[in-house]
């Protein structure tokens, strides 16, 4: 299995390719392990510092198991 790096930090989220990043969003936080721009692996999406999900992304997506918490 490949290790991934970090995604370059002066590039927009929509080229990562085989990297973790974190970046804000208008909605909250995304960190995780992006392919072709999008979540693809394990990832984590914190919404306004009140609701986090934690799993395993496709495309994107959402799949298989995850965590969803109420961080209040």
């Amino acid at each position: 299995m490949k290790k991934l790096v970090d995604c370059p930090s002066d590039q927009n989220q929509n080229t990562w390719n085989n990297c973790i990043g974190t970046y804000d969003t208008f909605f909250g936080k995304i960190r995780g392990e992006f392919k072709n721009g999008t979540l693809h692996g394990n990832g984590v999406v914190m919404i306004f510092n009140s609701f986090k999900v934690e799993g395993n992304f496709n495309d994107g997506k959402l799949k298989g198991k995850s965590i969803k918490l109420n961080l209040f």
